[in-house]
Order: structure tokens, then sequence, then C-alpha cells
């Protein structure tokens, strides 16, 4: 054989049965990143706590006293949420949108109120309050905000939540005298005007068919 071809033979079989080149280069491995939870919206955090209160033993009460069913927990409505950002202020804390029964109330206080709205869109009783002028509150009420004297839908909400207050504390406490009890009716009366209108209709729906006061009731 001719030795050149030989040994170029050689060359090439040597080349590929020998040992192969390594590459000096670590190797890198990228750990996986833990997973961050998204940061939650305002408008997510107010549906979501707008539905705790609406789910609760609280929001079956107060659904049962505003017509039944249960509102959708919402973010405040926009109209509201838009005015405020454009003059930097803080958002209502709760709203009730009576077209699509919406309600947003991430607390317990706020909701009894936007409740008391959805009790007067909802209920014929609600309904013909709407021109009552039980619900006019006359500037000397130092004890009502300014929009309660000024918008009886606010007026309204205000003393369905004094009625729904003094329904709850009477279910509590019982034993409470006659006098002190229309002491304490008429209080609330002065401070939020058709709350013993609200507590007369409420204690006469199903959800008050055992309450304590059905016995003696204030005038």
């Amino acid at each position: 054989m001719n030795p050149d071809l030989l040994a170029t033979l050689q060359r090439v079989l040597g080349g590929a049965t020998g040992p192969q080149p390594t590459s000096r280069a670590p190797i890198v491995t990228t750990a996986p990143r833990p997973t961050q939870p998204i940061p939650e919206s305002r408008e997510e955090r107010q549906r979501r706590l707008s539905e705790n209160q609406i789910r609760s033993t609280l929001g079956d009460s107060l659904n049962a006293l505003s017509g039944g069913g249960r509102p959708v927990a919402s973010e405040v409505a926009k109209p509201y949420a838009m005015l405020a950002d454009m003059v930097g202020r803080q958002p209502p804390g709760g709203t009730y949108q009576y077209m699509a029964d919406k309600l947003s109330a991430p607390n317990r206080s706020t909701a009894i109120h936007e409740y008391g709205h959805r009790r007067q869109a909802r209920t014929p009783q609600g309904r013909s309050a709407l021109l009552d002028r039980t619900f006019v509150i006359p500037d000397s009420n130092k004890h009502a905000a300014d929009y309660n004297r000024t918008n009886r839908a606010e007026a309204y909400a205000e003393a369905f939540n004094s009625a729904f207050a003094f329904l709850d504390l009477t279910r509590k406490f019982p034993n409470l005298p006659p006098e002190r009890l229309a002491r304490m009716l008429e209080h609330r009366e002065r401070s939020h005007p058709g709350t013993t209108r609200l507590f007369n209709e409420m204690l006469a729906e199903p959800l008050y068919a055992n309450h304590p006061l059905l016995g003696k009731r204030p005038k």
C-alpha cells in the first residue's frame, strides 16, 4: 500500500475513534424564577370585599330587607371613580347602581348604607318615600352630614342605617324599659329623620318575626 495513503487513513481513522475535544465553557443552568403574585387592583379588591359582604350573614339580612335576591358585587361606580381621580381625591367608600343592581361596599357600615339605597330603589315602601318630606333634613340638624341635608336619597340611606342599628341593638338587649326605648328612638329620629318610619316598616318584615320589640313597640 502506498505509504502516503496509509498515513492518511490512519489520521482519518484515528480522528474518528479518538477522544472528542471537550469545551472548557461552564454549563449554565437557569433555575426557574419563583412565581410572583400579581398585585390586586383597586377595582378587584373592591369587588372581592363587596362579595364578602353580600354573601355574609349580614348580607342575607340586608338582601331580605331590600327586595330579595342578591346584588352583583362591583367596584365603585365608574362616574364616581373617574371624578375622584380627576380632582385627586379618594373615590367614595361604596356605591349602589340600581339599574344593574350592582353594589360596592367593602365593610359593614358602608354595606348597610348602600343597602338602604337598594331598599329605596327595589321595594314599594322605599319608592313611596322618594317624595316623603319625612326624609328632608333641616339645616338646623347638626348631626347630619351636608350631603344628607341636600340629598333625600342619602337621607333615606342614613335613616335605614339608623333603624337597622336600632333593631340590632334592641335584639341584643331585649329587656330595656319601654320609656328608654322611646327616648333612644326619638334621639335617632332627630339625628336621622325617617328612622321611626323605617323602624316600623322593617319590624313588620318576616326577618324580624321573632324580634323582642314586637311586644312593646315604641312609637
